[in-house]
């Protein structure tokens, strides 16, 4: 808080140093979550005083022509952070505004794979209220992590990012799109080929799972959901769950019992 302080009143005296304005506006933004790290809960009922003051800064940075790779990077990450606590339309202002600023950073800096795998973050996040901008936005998240991968094939964020895209898409398209929750169970195989803990993958391909029994009634699907979202339960919390009790929620109350939709790794 000091330390923000401490900054603000430089500010006054260099009102025009974006490097300036660029670490303040980390540091309202690095509060506000500090402000919540002891009780996650009350993360929904921020009171936006910190983010008001990061966006502010951030803002006067942007103005101030400061063009590094990390103010665009960091800059995107806050706005979609900030978007994901305020109301939709303000919401999608805020996302499109950082797509914005990863469209500059990638005229920049070309081929860099943090920038590719945001924008598809992004695109991914934007829900627009046309049916099929959403389709349009899904797919291009899609493309924007292959271009990741092209750049940085090892890069597991992006793959596990397009393989939740492929299943958000599935949910776009209904029964005509079966192929996506096949083509994010494959993905999410090849992730766990690489890194056998990692637990969106798991996440995600339960998920994928869950879609296909609820489309094709197939018990097959449903008892791989259950074997995916017990070993994501695993190592998320490092307790092993009654696989038969598993299958049993989730056959009465479906997928969403047990997690929120859509896991993306920061």
């Amino acid at each position: 808080m000091r330390l923000v302080e401490y900054n603000e009143h430089l500010l006054t005296l260099q009102p025009k140093n974006p490097i300036l304005s660029f670490n303040t506006a980390m540091l309202c933004w690095q509060l506000e979550d500090l402000r919540h790290a002891d009780d996650p809960s009350k993360y929904t009922t921020r009171n936006f005083k910190f983010d008001e003051k990061a966006l502010y800064h951030f803002n006067n940075a942007d103005k101030g022509k400061l063009v590094t790779l990390e103010f665009f990077l960091m800059f995107s990450s806050f706005l979609e952070d900030y978007a994901s606590h305020i109301n939709d339309l303000n919401a999608a202002y805020d996302l499109t505004r950082a797509l914005q600023l990863l469209c500059r950073a990638d005229a920049i800096y070309p081929n860099n794979a943090e920038i590719h795998y945001q924008k598809g973050r992004k695109y991914a996040t934007v829900f627009p209220f046309s049916h099929q901008r959403k389709i349009e936005n899904l797919c291009t998240a899609i493309n924007s992590f292959k271009v990741a991968l092209s750049i940085e094939p090892t890069q597991l964020r992006s793959l596990n990012g397009m393989a939740a895209a492929h299943v958000m898409l599935g949910w776009c398209c209904g029964v005509n799109c079966l192929e996506n929750y096949y083509t994010a169970i494959e993905i999410c195989r090849n992730i766990l080929a690489i890194d056998p803990n990692n637990l969106d993958a798991y996440r995600n391909m339960a998920e994928a799972y869950m879609e296909l029994f609820q489309l094709k009634n197939d018990e097959s699907d449903l008892e791989r959901c259950s074997l995916n979202l017990t070993e994501a339960n695993r190592l998320e919390t490092g307790s092993v769950s009654d696989l038969e009790s598993t299958y049993k929620d989730l056959k009465m109350y479906g997928y969403s019992y047990y997690h929120s939709s859509y896991t993306m790794e920061e």
